[in-house]
């Protein structure tokens, strides 16, 4: 790497900075559903889009326990916007797993920003020579409106087995953004649906994700970093994760500051009582909980990874397990805290309450819903099937 690329400590710094910024935002965002200009610029200004990029691009191939801070940070100043930085800052890791040539195509504009979007049962994707044809509406591709590329989750048809998941990048052009992202919760994230109509995507623009379970990828030929030689479906995950401790953390440190002055209905003070104390204690525990559990995991994926080796299915499935409860025990939390506000926390303008909606948003991701994810651990320590074979 460059003498001029900054240290995980110096992107965080910058990120950290920004929170206030993100948090001013915050309700407009909401109100926008989706990113402001100011916060985009606000994101891209931190560099954490260059965190995952190959190095040879201009990237930053920071450790992979950076991703935790940086969600933990992010969401304790919007959640919207620390759901998209996130992906600003993962997606570029799936790239450098893909075809040098994939990665030259994105990175003519080092600067470039990469979206994701999910297949329906209405999209299709057709074999032709040298790639595949791409038709229909993919879905959920959260702050896609500052992005130059989208990579698309596709189900490619076998003639003999199941159908395999591709990644497949598309650029801007080919294809046109939907406004149609009402939510509830993670409301300001633009997650709008795209449009292709008979898109031609050639082959070395793909990415079989079977080819990616740990160990060479097509494109790790072309970088030193362990990085792009990771378990991806086992580990990509832990992205999104990391944005719920620190909207849990915003609660919390929100009604620690109203504590100090709020009177309840006969006069007494807030602070006072014993079961306010116990639901403050319990939910920050909550919180210390997910966040240790996010880190530790990140912390061994590193480890691992620069020492060369592939974790045993059942550690995997565990990564998913403790990635969906980390955000269970955030969304416990917040769930604990959320009475302490009374009845002003209804008010359609508090920011209890839209924090409140953007965590149940979170654990609403498939890859982090406890029902979904929890099953994963046992069935590995069982000797049954996954339900993701990825994993």
């Amino acid at each position: 790497m460059s003498a001029n690329t900054p240290s995980r400590g110096e992107v965080l710094s910058a990120v950290e900075g920004i929170v206030p910024v993100l948090r001013e935002h915050a309700a407009g965002t909401e109100a926008a559903r989706r990113l402001p200009d100011a916060v985009v610029d606000a994101l891209v200004g931190t560099g954490l889009h260059r965190a995952y990029q190959p190095a040879r691009y201009g990237g930053y191939e920071l450790d992979f326990a950076f991703q935790a801070d940086l969600g933990d940070a992010l969401g304790q100043g919007c959640a919207s916007a620390a759901w998209c930085g996130v992906f600003y800052a993962q997606h570029p890791l799936v790239v450098g797993m893909m075809d040098p040539q994939a990665q030259d195509d994105v990175w003519a504009d080092p600067d470039a920003l990469i979206a994701n979007a999910f297949f329906t049962p209405e999209t299709s994707c057709t074999p032709v020579d040298d790639g595949y044809v791409l038709d229909g509406t993919w879905i959920i591709s959260s702050g896609v409106d500052a992005c130059g590329w989208n990579n698309l989750n596709v189900m490619v048809r076998q003639e003999d087995g199941p159908p395999e998941h591709r990644f497949m990048l598309v650029p801007r052009d080919d294809y046109t953004i939907i406004d149609d992202w009402h939510a509830t919760g993670l409301a300001g994230t633009g997650s709008n649906s795209v449009v292709l109509n008979k898109v031609f995507v050639p082959r070395h623009r793909t990415l079989r994700t079977l080819d990616c379970m740990g160990g060479p990828t097509p494109g790790s030929a072309a970088s030193d970093s362990y990085l792009y030689r990771l378990p991806l479906m086992a580990t990509f995950p832990v992205g999104p994760a990391t944005v719920a401790p620190g909207i849990a953390a915003g609660v919390l440190e929100d009604l620690f500051a109203q504590m100090t002055h709020r009177q309840n209905v006969a006069g007494a003070r807030v602070a006072d009582l014993p079961t306010a104390h116990v639901r403050l204690s319990e939910a920050a525990a909550e919180i210390d909980a997910a966040r240790a559990l996010l880190k530790a995991d990140c912390v061994e994926i590193d480890r691992l990874g620069q020492a060369g080796e592939v974790a045993p299915v059942p550690r995997r499935a565990a990564w998913r397990r403790d990635w969906a409860y980390g955000v269970e025990l955030c969304r416990r939390a917040v769930e604990r805290l959320y009475p302490l506000n009374g009845a002003k926390g209804l008010a359609a303008g508090n920011a209890t309450q839209r924090l409140w909606r953007d965590i149940h948003a979170v654990s609403a991701h498939a890859a982090l819903t406890w029902d979904i994810q929890g099953q994963h651990y046992a069935r590995a320590r069982l000797g049954l099937p996954l339900a993701d074979p990825r994993i």
